[in-house]
């Protein structure tokens, strides 16, 4: 991994380091709002405002979506709500302007990919910090969102804002393994660090998705062979044949936290649809449970009117099963729904297939050139992150970033390719 300073990323760079919250920058904050937060915002409708064919190509599709968000905090200000944080986190959709215009080069891209790594690698650390002395969130950092304590198991589990970046880091680096066959020492070291952050520091088991997503990614593209995977798999075994070693309560723990892949055959999903199901004691697919029976909740009490239906109830908090104060439910497309209403919905649904199309085009374009793993990769992180947002708010939270990011670097790939096919004709005539 080369760190060079890349001027055109200053900008995205400050954006990133509001999002990963690893700096106590909140303890200057003033009602919720600190001067990096200020910044960011700043910076974002700056790339706004700089962008010219804001309706013009691939853009229009993020244009209208971002229209659609804003409809929506129109239709929550006609409602008297206040305004919510959900809003500040989709004008990260913004974002995705303000990388069209960094990414000029090909190595910026890859530039930035070392950042996330880098900002990454600093979370990891802090997190390493918070697990170890647990103490540390028990009082202003906690209020500042550097990170939380989470007793649901029998083990310590912290969680920090930057946990979803490290996880796609860590899928990341395991396409370089595949895709390359080796990693160097540096990114080896970061790999560990990476897996203590997400499968023990946080243990948040849908992280796992990426991984698996990876692997169907590059089986499917011809470029991952069983034997790779058997490994692969093997490498894994032993490593967790180590932490056995060293801490059996540890690895305990860890195998009774992945122990739900073996049970899926226990999963009940008529009972649940039916509210049939005896949420209170389940203990293997409880929190799968809840995202459903929230989103049967939702659908039942917040789908009432016209307005509702078509823009949404942003900034209409709920409360749900011992859980308060909540935004919107954790099933991403059904958040969506419930944010921004069937206008929302819709036009993210356009986006997200149009953008899905470029990236998988993108890899039959870039095949054997300087492009392909870079094209592979995009794909792996696009469907990880919409596979964890079957569980989780991707969509509207700090990771909106990635997706921005990917959809950026896709629509760079694209044209880099399309002018070269122009080139190619020019010189041919």
């Amino acid at each position: 991994m080369n760190l060079i300073l890349n001027k055109r990323l200053l900008i995205p760079a400050i954006i990133l380091l509001g999002a990963y919250n690893i700096l106590p920058i909140g303890l200057l904050s003033y009602k919720n709002l600190d001067p990096l937060k200020l910044i960011t915002i700043l910076l974002l409708f700056i790339g706004l405002i700089q962008t010219k064919n804001l309706f013009e190509k691939d853009n229009k599709y993020v244009s209208f979506f971002i229209c659609s968000i804003f409809l929506s905090v129109l239709n929550m200000f006609s409602r008297g709500k206040y305004l919510d944080w959900t809003f500040f986190y989709c004008l990260n959709y913004l974002n995705f302007f303000v990388l069209l215009k960094a990414f000029q080069k090909s190595y910026d891209i890859n530039d930035y990919l070392n950042l996330l790594l880098v900002l990454s690698l600093l979370a990891s650390l802090l997190h390493a910090i918070f697990f170890i002395n647990p103490d540390l969130l028990t009082g202003v950092l906690t209020d500042i969102r550097m990170g939380s304590i989470n007793y649901d198991t029998t083990k310590l589990r912290i969680f920090i804002p930057g946990m979803g970046f490290i996880a796609i880091c860590f899928t990341y680096l395991i396409c370089k393994i595949f895709y390359y066959k080796k990693l160097n020492y540096w990114e080896f070291a970061l790999l560990g660090l990476f897996f203590l952050s997400i499968f023990i520091f946080s243990s948040v088991r849908t992280n796992l998705l990426g991984l698996f997503i990876c692997i169907l990614v590059f089986l499917m593209t011809g470029k991952l062979s069983f034997k790779s995977i058997l490994i692969f798999t093997l490498t894994g075994a032993a490593m967790l044949s180590i932490l056995a070693l060293i801490s059996t309560d540890l690895y305990q723990f860890i195998a009774s936290r992945f122990d739900i892949f073996f049970k899926l055959g226990d999963f009940k999903l008529l009972d649940v649809l039916n509210l049939d199901i005896d949420y209170d004691n389940e203990t293997t697919w409880g929190t799968i449970y809840f995202r459903i029976l929230e989103v049967i909740y939702v659908l039942q009490n917040f789908t009432g009117d016209l307005k509702s239906i078509l823009l949404g109830n942003i900034g209409i908090l709920y409360d749900f099963l011992g859980v308060e104060q909540e935004p919107a439910p954790h099933v991403g497309i059904v958040g969506i729904y419930y944010l921004f209403g069937l206008v929302g919905l819709i036009t993210f649904l356009i986006m997200f297939v149009k953008f899905s199309k470029i990236l998988i085009q993108n890899v039959y374009k870039t095949k054997n050139t300087k492009f392909e793993f870079l094209s592979l990769s995009l794909v792996v992180i696009w469907f990880s992150l919409f596979a964890i947002s079957l569980f989780g708010g991707v969509y509207y939270s700090e990771l909106i970033l990635l997706v921005t990011f990917v959809m950026a670097a896709a629509v760079f790939i694209k044209n880099k390719f399309a002018n070269e096919g122009i080139e190619d004709q020019c010189s041919n005539a």
